[in-house]
Formats: C-alpha cells, sequence, structure tokens
C-alpha cells in the first residue's frame, strides 16, 4: 500500500466519514445512524458489554452533533470554494490549500473520537484488552498477507487501479491521456506498506502499554487522546519522506490532470460537489430542527 497510517482509529473515522461517498437517499440515513455504524465496527475489535456500549453510543451522539453544528457548515464553505478554483486555472498550491483544508477537517474529526475513545478504553477488563490484542495481532496478519507479502507488483497493480478509480468516481470516464498519466505517477510513487506496518505496531504497541499500565491513574485519559492524536509522531524519517513524496506527485497529477479535463467531465465534477453541498445543508438544516424539537420538549 501506498498510503497513510492506519490503526484503530483510522479505521473508525473510515468507517464514518466512507458513508458521505455512499450513492442515493442511504447517505442521509447512514449519516443519521454513525453512532451504530461505529460502534458496530468498534465490536469487530472488542467486545463491550452493555454498560460500555450504552456509553460508546452516547459519546457518539455528542461527537455527530458536534459534527452537524460546527463541522458542516465549514464543509459547506470548503466545498464552494473548491468549486469556484475549478472554474480557473488549478495550481499546486492550491491543489496543497485544499489537501490541508481535508487535513484539517480529518484532525478535528479525530480529536472528537480521540475523546471518546479515552473514555471507553480505560473501562476495558484484562479480558477484553486481551481480546484487543488478538484482534490487532490478526488485522496485522491480514493486512501483512494482502499488502506485504503477494509481492511488489501486485501491489503496484492495486496502487494503480486505486488512483485510476480515484480519479473515475469524481470525473467519470477518462481519457487514454488521463489514465496514461494516472499510471505513469503511480508507477512512480513510493511502496510504505512495511513502514506502515512498522508504525501500526508501534502505536498499538504503545495504547496497548497505557491501558496495561496506566489503568487508574489520574492523566490515563489524556495520555489515550495524545496516543490517537499525536500517532503521526511516531513515523520514521525514511517513512515521512515516502509520505511527502509521494503527496508531491499525486498534487502535481491532479494539477495536470486538471488540464485535460473536457467538458463532460467538468459538469460531472461540479454535480458531484453540489451533490454533497446540498447534502450537507440538508443535514445542518434536520440538526437545527432537532435541536428546536428538544428545546421545545424540555420546557414542557
Amino acid at each position: 500500500m501506498w498510503s497513510c497510517g492506519d490503526n484503530l482509529m483510522r479505521k473508525l473515522l473510515i468507517c464514518s466519514l466512507v458513508i458521505l461517498m455512499l450513492g442515493g437517499c442511504s447517505q442521509k440515513t447512514a449519516y443519521n445512524h454513525l453512532d451504530l455504524l461505529v460502534a458496530e465496527y468498534l465490536d469487530d475489535y472488542v467486545e463491550l458489554n452493555n454498560i460500555q456500549q450504552v456509553q460508546l453510543e452516547k459519546s457518539l451522539n455528542e461527537t455527530l452533533a458536534w459534527h452537524r453544528e460546527q463541522q458542516l457548515p465549514v464543509s459547506i464553505e470548503w466545498l464552494q470554494s473548491l468549486k469556484q478554483d475549478l472554474g480557473e486555472e488549478l495550481t499546486y498550491d492550491r491543489v496543497a490549500f485544499h489537501a490541508d483544508q481535508l487535513l484539517m477537517f480529518w484532525n478535528a474529526i479525530e480529536a472528537q473520537f480521540a475523546n471518546d475513545m479515552a473514555v471507553l478504553l480505560p473501562t476495558l477488563s484484562v479480558e477484553q484488552r486481551k481480546e484487543l490484542l488478538k484482534s490487532f495481532a490478526e488485522k496485522n496478519d491480514e493486512f501483512r498477507e494482502e499488502y506485504i507479502e503477494i509481492g511488489q507488483k501486485e501491489r503496484r497493480e492495486q496502487l494503480v487501479k486505486r488512483v485510476e478509480d480515484s480519479f473515475e468516481r469524481w470525473l467519470d470516464d477518462l481519457t487514454e491521456n488521463q489514465i496514461t498519466q494516472i499510471h505513469a505517477t503511480a508507477h512512480k510513487m513510493e511502496d510504505t506498506a512495511p513502514n506502515m506496518l512498522a508504525m501500526r505496531i508501534q502505536w498499538q504497541n504503545e495504547l496497548l502499554r497505557l491501558l496495561n499500565d496506566g489503568a487508574g491513574h489520574s492523566d490515563v485519559q489524556q495520555n489515550i487522546v495524545n496516543v490517537f492524536v499525536q500517532r503521526n509522531a511516531l513515523r520514521s524519517e525514511a517513512y515521512q519522506q515516502q509520505l511527502e513524496t509521494n503527496q508531491d506527485l499525486i498534487y502535481r497529477l491532479i494539477v495536470n490532470i486538471s488540464k485535460t479535463l473536457e467538458a463532460e467531465q467538468k459538469e460531472y465534477l461540479v454535480s458531484r460537489i453540489d451533490d454533497y453541498i446540498e447534502l450537507f445543508k440538508s443535514l445542518v438544516k434536520d440538526g437545527q430542527e432537532e435541536s428546536l424539537l428538544r428545546e421545545a420538549m424540555s420546557r414542557q
């Protein structure tokens, strides 16, 4: 794999955010049930007791309300600025700017989920921690089999397909020239799979150490938050360099592809952005109506 690090929190966040890429009316329904979606995914790592499940769903509901009230309005503004940039010649600096905006949204969400996990994880019993350790080991073995042991050639082919699929998702059908550019870039990208797995294992070990040694300490929750939000500090110098190289290649590819867009592709891209703007506006409105309803009920 040629992307950034992977761990339990990243899996939870992906599980939460990927629903915004679903088609049709299922988007709002999935978003409004993120608490259940994330809780179900976490259950793949460790089985929670009833009290823990109630606490997790309560925390996730609060996080969802925060995201709807504070993050979605900002996301709408960002999408509108992105749409405006598409009407002009897209530069490397503007691509970097929009990527930084996405990273800012990601970090904010990650920090909120980290707080939720910091409350939940110290309540895990000894047996639950053993189960979590076993799950980590199994997921690592799956990662090793899927992305490392398959060999360089197949990993490279997987990467080419992922990058091509990403562009098709936003542009629809690609031209031969665009496909050629994508393949050329993908073949230059660094193979980060071994370094990614090493960082992943180091992060897991640190989390488990905190749970085993820090239980009962007054600062255990803050330490757990730190291990989540400061995860990137565990990157080795070589891994960080690989990620920066790949980032630069992707930014340049986006700029080059933007210069080759056909009218139909531009129209398709703008329509996708408009769909998300309208979806986010609808979710914000629903949240405001729910808030007013709760206030009215509390006065009765």
